[in-house]
């Protein structure tokens, strides 16, 4: 089954240098792909000019198809979500060890 994405929200604690390098990589990988993903104004990095769109976190649940928090625990952004409902029936989180399994 294929999914397309038309807009992609990246979360997660940018004072965590690994989360901050994770988020800049993502979003240049992003970019080169014609999408432009909703970054919180306040997270601080100094993305490419035009490579994201700034949206404040607390529009992310109603404007982006796809939430990618990257670290460890649940992000405020996406709480009241329910893991594991809200796309396909699978939520997956990325954490620093790695990739996690699915959670339901």
């Amino acid at each position: 089954m294929s999914h397309s994405f038309k807009s992609i929200a990246l979360v997660g604690n940018a004072l965590d240098l690994r989360v901050a390098e994770c988020m800049l990589n993502l979003t240049g990988h992003l970019h080169a792909r014609g999408l432009a993903p909703l970054i919180d104004p306040g997270v601080g990095l100094a993305f490419a000019p035009g490579s994201v769109v700034p949206c404040p976190e607390q529009a992310f649940a109603t404007r982006a198809d796809l939430i990618v928090a990257i670290g460890g625990g649940r992000h405020p952004a996406l709480r009241g979500t329910p893991r594991g409902r809200r796309y396909g029936g699978r939520c997956s989180e990325s954490t620093a060890g790695g990739w996690g399994s699915s959670r339901m």
